[in-house]
């Protein structure tokens, strides 16, 4: 794990305690090439083997052209194979709402994206009084799936808001003809 990542994460974590309830949901099943969602194990709670109890979940929607405006604005940093990341804010009315992406300043490389400011982020979803519903980010060089930083990033978003979702877009889904 990359130097500091671990206290970035602490940080994330303690911003978004000041600003969301704990909760559950159900995700609705997202468009292929952006589908992604891991629902951890911990401890008291069932196997992930086990079914969830849907009747205590909410439903969590986004819009797909909010995803495209993203993989538009990473466009750039995926062609020269750098990973771009940005917050899920929304609402909640009786179901979760994906209505902004917020991108922060950030640092990436081809296998890895940090925000360089979690304050900016927390100012803005304050300012807006939106909650984060999860986040979203881009594998310029490899497929959809969720690395094993990424599994303990999104931990940390599930024991907040277990409805909370991971979305990765991949540049391996560009056609040859695009790169």
């Amino acid at each position: 794990m990359p130097y500091g990542l671990a206290s970035q994460a602490t940080e994330l974590l303690n911003y978004r305690t000041k600003i969301e309830k704990k909760v559950s949901s159900l995700l609705t099943k997202p468009e292929p090439a952006v589908d992604l969602v891991y629902r951890p194990f911990t401890k008291g709670q069932p196997h992930p083997s086990t079914p969830l109890n849907t009747s205590k979940l909410h439903q969590l929607s986004y819009p797909i052209e909010l995803i495209n405006s993203f993989i538009k604005l990473a466009d750039a940093n995926t062609r020269h194979g750098i990973e771009t990341c940005g917050v899920l804010c929304g609402i909640k009315r009786d179901s979760y709402y994906v209505t902004n992406i917020f991108v922060p300043m950030q640092k990436g490389n081809e296998d890895m994206c940090v925000a360089t400011d979690y304050e900016e982020i927390e100012q803005y979803v304050n300012k807006n009084k939106l909650l984060v519903l999860g986040w979203i980010h881009t594998h310029p060089k490899f497929t959809c799936f969720l690395s094993s930083v990424d599994l303990h990033t999104q931990y940390g978003y599930q024991r907040l808001l277990p409805e909370s979702v991971a979305i990765v877009y991949s540049g391996l889904s560009l056609p040859k003809s695009e790169k």
